[in-house]
């Protein structure tokens, strides 16, 4: 696991607030308080299971007490109810970076690092990522080893949750075409969030909350299949556009949509191009 260390010459203001986030045990709240340990670590992200994807986390230390090392330990979580043994992960070095200035550290791993020496009752971890269960999650805690010797486990952790390939978030661009009352352009930042291997979840047109519509994804022909969601305030189904594209590109990962529901005057026709973001 490599890690790379960059200096900033700027620190937030807003970091402050969170200087009391570090647990320590309890004879620290005192006059005698050493303070210190500090980190915040990026906090939610998505394995898209079948992606063979790595991912670099980066943590924040903001400036204070010198940190020699970064103890990292994890745990699987299998749907609400089944655990992993926590496991050792990484140690990551420091050197004190944070003594004059907020210091970012980045460590990359992939699906080998986050399986390596966890059982699920008593058994490895599949070696296919495609086997785990969408939700599925990881969570990584960060336990500061201080130049004085101190450790302090810190609240701040990152969790990598089990997700489909097509999940994350994506700039959309199209048009909302009313009946009546004419074109409106769509341009917004949208998030697909996965129900399963194939499927997930957003909202119709620019529509928002309550209005929420399902993008199945064919696995052969990566044809897509528009349907109302689980929260869905309209009064007619939302559907796909008959004769019109509706299908993932695997190339460049962008979705391109045409569906409609009925109302008042006609249909509501949309077309969008979802481009993801990351």
């Amino acid at each position: 696991m490599k890690h790379i260390i960059k200096l900033s010459v700027f620190i937030l203001a807003a970091q402050v607030m969170f200087l009391n986030s570090c647990v320590e045990s309890d004879d620290l709240i005192t006059a005698d308080v050493k303070t210190g340990g500090l980190v915040i670590p990026s906090t939610n992200l998505l394995l898209k299971a079948g992606a063979g994807q790595s991912f670099d986390v980066v943590v924040e230390i903001p400036i204070g007490p010198g940190i020699e090392t970064l103890e990292l330990t994890k745990i699987f979580n299998q749907g609400d109810t089944l655990f992993s043994n926590i496991a050792e992960m990484a140690t990551v070095d420091v050197s004190s970076a944070n003594i004059d200035d907020t210091a970012f550290i980045a460590y990359s791993l992939d699906y080998a690092d986050l399986r390596e020496g966890l059982t699920i009752d008593g058994n490895p971890m599949p070696e296919d990522e495609l086997d785990l269960g969408i939700g599925d999650r990881w969570t990584i805690t960060y336990t500061s080893v201080m130049t004085d010797g101190r450790k302090v486990l810190n609240n701040g952790t990152t969790v990598v949750a089990v997700s489909n390939k097509y999940a994350g978030f994506y700039m959309v661009e199209g048009t909302f075409n009313h009946p009546t009352a004419g074109p409106r352009p769509i341009s917004e930042e949208k998030f697909l969030s996965p129900v399963s291997t194939n499927k997930c979840w957003t909202t119709v047109g620019d529509l928002g909350g309550g209005y929420e519509m399902y993008i199945t994804v064919d696995l052969a022909s990566n044809e897509c299949t528009i349907t109302p969601g689980a929260n869905y305030a309209l009064a007619n189904p939302v559907a796909n556009v008959p004769g019109l594209d509706n299908f993932y590109d695997p190339a460049t990962g962008t979705f391109t949509l045409n569906y409609q529901y009925a109302g008042s005057g006609g249909n509501r026709v949309i077309d969008e191009v979802y481009t993801p973001l990351e």
